[in-house]
């Protein structure tokens, strides 16, 4: 399946999450409840999902846990590497008990439903992107650690859910700002947010 596809089938289960979130406000409750809920609607739509994989900075150490990630199962190695096993297999990859080559969506994931501390909540999943993950993910590509994966073939997804609009629409001015003035590899990061009454999704 093809990472168009993917991005394709993510936005399918983020409408549907949206969807079944105005039809009952109760179902979002949580970011554990947003976690769960597009979870649940990527898997129906076939999705090669999984929760807390951790993305390696450029030393190769456990670097950063990313919420969800979409990646191919085809090239996700689950075997045990003890020192002899490296040796033996002349592995190089970052990994922790698992090892992952390919093309991959990063999903960040937000709720809100308070003023308090809102610019800090909102931004601090586009930091981590922009300042942390993205640079040391592309350091990792351009040093060969990585054989398969490129930079067109990392995308992420940024989705922020609101209890009211009014807090939506505070929170977009904060990100746009930050965009305009931050943001170094735009094409790699979509952003949608969404309220009871209402749905940005964000063109970089």
């Amino acid at each position: 399946m093809s990472l168009e596809i993917w991005n394709e089938k993510l936005n399918l289960s983020i409408d549907s999450l949206i969807t079944e979130y105005r039809n009952n406000t109760k179902s979002l409750l949580t970011e554990g409840d947003l976690e769960n809920l597009l979870y649940y609607h990527c898997k129906k739509n076939d999705l090669p999902i999984h929760s807390q994989i951790t993305w390696f900075k450029d030393s190769r150490k456990s670097g950063y846990e990313v919420d969800l990630t979409i990646l191919d199962e085809q090239k996700l190695y689950v075997e045990k590497f003890d020192e002899y096993d490296k040796l033996y297999y002349n592995f190089e990859y970052p990994h922790k008990g698992y090892f992952y080559d390919g093309k991959i969506i990063g999903i960040e994931l937000k709720f809100v439903r308070k003023n308090k501390d809102l610019k800090k909540k909102i931004l601090c999943d586009l930091k981590k992107l922009n300042e942390k993950i993205i640079p040391h993910k592309k350091t990792n590509i351009d040093n060969g650690v990585y054989k398969i994966s490129d930079l067109p073939n990392v995308k992420f997804q940024i989705l922020i859910g609101f209890k009211e609009e009014t807090l939506l629409l505070l929170a977009k001015k904060h990100i746009e700002k930050y965009i305009q003035e931050n943001l170094g590899l735009q094409e790699m990061v979509q952003i949608c947010l969404f309220c009871p009454t209402k749905t940005e999704k964000l063109s970089l």
